[in-house]
């Protein structure tokens, strides 16, 4: 009967306001406040044949930040990205912890520079850029903790 069509009208409607009212919620959502917190001293000091290691703090205003969100890059003097280190070769580099740790392993003279990591989270892209100083002798290096 007319009763039973004009339920099966409001039950639509009312899914349609709910879908609606979800993308707002997601548009919100969206933009997310992601920060990327260095917890070296910069620039981080090491010497030749040692490992070297970024760590960074990423925390998100929408919770957790997937491991997937997050990459790291090589940079030129010219501060241009030249090589994106993740997924790593766990040879020369790694990411531990998440990605959140950025290891270059052996250190040469040539791996001295600028290194960003990059967090696409959420319709959000953040990045921090970090340098990397080589001491040819433990003379040179302050002492690392």
């Amino acid at each position: 009967g007319i009763n039973a069509e004009y339920g099966k009208q409001w039950y639509q409607r009312r899914v349609r306001g709910k879908i609606h009212e979800r993308a707002v919620v997601r548009l919100i959502v969206s933009s997310a406040e992601v920060k990327i917190v260095p917890e070296n001293t910069l620039p981080l000091k090491t010497i030749i044949n040692q490992n070297a290691h970024f760590l960074v703090s990423i925390t998100s205003s929408t919770g957790s930040v997937p491991w997937k969100t997050i990459d790291w890059y090589k940079l030129n003097a010219a501060g241009k990205r030249v090589k994106k280190l993740t997924p790593p070769d766990n040879v020369k580099y790694a990411t531990p912890n998440y990605r959140r740790k950025l290891t270059i392993r052996k250190v040469q003279l040539s791996d001295q520079g600028l290194y960003e990591v990059e967090v696409s989270h959420q319709g959000v892209k953040v990045s921090k850029r970090m340098q990397l100083t080589v001491l040819e002798s433990t003379f040179e290096s302050s002492r690392q903790e």
